[in-house]
């Protein structure tokens, strides 16, 4: 690897084993790396363990506190070093040239944020479309112009993008990435897809249970409450995003109690 300024990696386990997760398996072989684990996990997986290893820091959250808080504690133990920090779930395997592709990217001055391309089962998933309230996919990279978005994981920020911005922790889970780039957006930060740095993702969510639907359901529920409070507008368009939900609710599970939850 090319010689970099601090990289730290923070990983936020939820109910996993360390040795069970993609992204520590990809990770862990670095170790010029700091790993920060951010374990959300509301059983014991034994993942203390993980502080046998020379560059990894095991920060218990004691349950699911959500990414917000999780992320904040990463940054507060990170405190005023310098540096670059990447986000990850717990679920994505990391190409070797990951890192060397981000320090890379990293030379060029002033650059504040740096994301991959991430892929899923339907197509690119990240970047996307962030356009007043409407967040959608992309086609293609062209499409997006100056309204992009990004998932969490696989983004890489200059930490001095931190100095005066923490998440805010009354989000949970859902549009915390969104949140970000609204305001990394508004405070004109610079952005840059790393085009050749490629990442591919398979989330739960894309399968489940009608009880592990509701309750992710009432997650997202509360978190775009929050996140389209703004306005009269964004408010009704919450209204109609949360109508649009309950309707794929109701068909893909064929019970109209999905409807009032």
């Amino acid at each position: 690897m090319i010689k970099p300024a601090a990289i730290y990696a923070v990983i936020v386990l939820y109910n996993k084993s360390f040795h069970d997760s993609i992204t520590f398996n990809s990770i862990s072989k670095h170790k010029s790396i700091q790993i920060i684990i951010c374990d959300n996990s509301t059983s014991d997986f034994y993942n203390e363990q993980s502080n046998s290893f020379d560059n990894v820091t095991y920060i218990n959250m004691k349950g699911n506190k959500g990414l917000p808080k999780a992320y904040n504690q990463a940054l507060d133990y990170i405190g005023n070093q310098t540096g670059i920090i990447c986000w990850f779930d717990d679920d994505t395997a990391i190409p070797d040239e990951y890192f060397d592709l981000v320090i890379h990217y990293f030379l060029t001055p002033d650059l504040d944020i740096a994301l991959p391309v991430v892929f899923d089962e339907v197509g690119m998933l990240s970047p996307c479309i962030l356009k007043g309230n409407y967040c959608h996919r992309a086609k293609n990279l062209a499409e997006i112009a100056g309204n992009i978005s990004a998932i969490n994981s696989g983004l890489s920020v200059n930490l001095k993008v931190y100095e005066d911005f923490r998440y805010d922790d009354n989000m949970f889970l859902d549009f915390v990435d969104h949140a970000f780039f609204r305001e990394m957006r508004r405070r004109h930060k610079t952005i840059q897809v790393m085009q050749d740095n490629i990442l591919y993702q398979k989330f739960a969510a894309n399968s489940s249970s009608k009880e592990s639907a509701i309750v992710r359901f009432k997650i997202l529920k509360k978190d775009l409450r929050y996140f389209y409070k703004d306005t009269t507008f964004s408010r009704l368009y919450y209204h109609y995003i949360i109508m649009r939900r309950k309707a794929r609710l109701v068909l893909k599970y064929r019970s109209l109690k999905m409807a009032f939850i």
